[in-house]
């Protein structure tokens, strides 16, 4: 791959001024090209975030967060360890939604004709972005992320920095150990897609067998645990009976049933109100008992630029559809799907914008010093697509925590700890497997 950044040899430095949003933060701007494939092209500028870090003295340098947030940095929880060490570094998130306020379809297409007008549907509404706003969808890709951050990294006159994911679905880390792997000190790659998946069959299959994964270890949770909706129940059984009830009355919500309360998979123990799995046992049982609430389970079209620019899975003909339908409940009997990866694919079905960065396997020709961190159940990340990526990384270590939920830095205290001492001293994890934590 081409490293057209080079054509940025001294940025100048960032004006930093204090944050609008964070009285602990300050913000500047850099300025890029709209497309790193016409890097000569109209500029566009990305305004970046700096907590500097609380012991100067003991300083180590930048470490990157893609995006810098108060929202971020709590759902994160960085530890003190990382905050006294390290100046944080981040942009601020990338517009996503190519289709306007309005009405828009629905993301569960039941038939050829309502497939296609939704595909002619996303194809005007990328054509539309694209002309009226290019940076969405020409500038929405982790290549282009990636290259915005080694502008930050030359603006700063680092010689190196850190990296670590912030939430789940992690490329930007990937190509940037692949475009400037020289410039790595250290890099935690954690919610990781696995970018040389090729097909959208392939893709959606993996992704149904995540959530179908998480239920399973939901199910076992809910009939050994006191105190949930489903303790002295089979979960199971339970489960099954409410998602026919619900397919009998509304096939779409039947099948969304249990993989759209998803948020409540994320983190088991520790998200509020129906968010955890003591909120999705009782989803559960109503929807079994019929006392369940349906509304807002269908999901309107969302189109997602960065799925666009990174994937742009096209399958034009609906039998090829209904064929990958077949294939994830084949993998997923409980789930079906995973819906919300679903509506992201049928959001790009129609998307006339271009691939700015196709799927391909990452080419990287050194070691790095890379801890790529899976998660034994997340519903997002296929537990295998973190060993498939580590196995593109060179003298990349994978560390796995055994229980459930998305970014292990925010669900075992061991592996923080071991993430952390990376990060810091460059200190392999003594450890690799990190036991589950369960929502008591």
């Amino acid at each position: 791959m081409t490293r057209p950044t080079d054509i940025i040899t001294s940025p100048p430095p960032i004006a930093w001024r204090a944050s609008e949003d964070d009285e602990t933060a300050e913000q500047g701007v850099i300025t890029v090209p709209v497309d790193w494939t016409a890097p000569d092209g109209p500029t566009m500028e990305r305004t970046v975030f700096r907590r500097r870090a609380r012991r100067q003295d003991e300083r180590i340098g930048v470490l990157f967060i893609r995006y810098f947030m108060p929202l971020e940095f709590e759902a994160l929880r960085l530890s003190d360890t990382l905050k006294d060490r390290f100046d944080l570094v981040g942009f601020d998130p990338w517009p996503q939604n190519c289709a306007p306020a309005g009405k828009v379809p629905s993301s569960g297409p039941r038939n050829a004709e309502e497939y296609q007008r939704l595909r002619e549907y996303v194809a005007a509404r990328t054509r539309e972005t694209l002309d009226k706003d290019p940076a969405t969808v020409l500038h929405a890709d982790a290549v282009s992320d990636a290259r915005d951050i080694e502008v930050v990294r030359r603006a700063l006159c680092e010689e190196q920095l850190n990296f670590i994911s912030s939430r789940e679905n992690e490329l930007v880390g990937q190509h940037y150990c692949e475009l400037y792997g020289d410039r790595v000190r250290t890099m935690v790659l954690d919610g990781n897609l696995d970018h040389s998946v090729t097909t959208l069959k392939d893709y959606l299959v993996a992704k149904a067998g995540a959530v179908n994964d998480v239920f399973l270890a939901f199910a076992d949770w809910a009939e050994r645990t006191p105190g949930n909706a489903l303790y002295g129940l089979d979960a199971r059984a339970t489960f099954l009976e409410a998602r026919e009830r619900w397919r009998r009355k509304a096939p779409i919500i039947g099948e969304r049933l249990m993989t759209a309360k998803v948020g409540g998979m994320v983190d088991p123990a520790e998200q509020p109100g129906e968010h955890n799995w003591h909120g999705l046992a009782k989803i559960v049982l109503d929807a079994a008992e019929g006392t369940l609430d349906p509304r807002n389970l269908d999901e309107p079209l969302t189109i997602y630029a960065s799925f666009g620019a990174d994937f742009g899975f096209q399958t034009p003909a609906w039998d090829d559809v209904l064929d990958i339908k077949t294939a994830m409940a084949e993998r997923a009997p409980y789930s079906l799907n995973n819906p919300m990866q679903w509506g992201n694919a049928m959001g790009i079905q129609g998307w006339s914008a271009p691939v700015v960065n196709p799927p391909r396997p990452l080419v990287i020709d050194r070691p790095l010093p890379v801890l790529v961190v899976r998660t034994r159940f997340d519903p997002g990340q296929p537990y295998e697509w973190g060993e498939s990526v580590a196995s593109q990384i060179p003298g990349a270590t994978v560390i796995t925590y055994e229980g459930a939920g998305t970014t292990a830095y925010n669900l075992s205290r061991p592996a923080r700890e071991a993430i952390d001492d990376f990060l810091t001293d460059l200190t392999p994890p003594a450890a690799t497997s990190f036991p589950a934590v369960w929502p008591s």
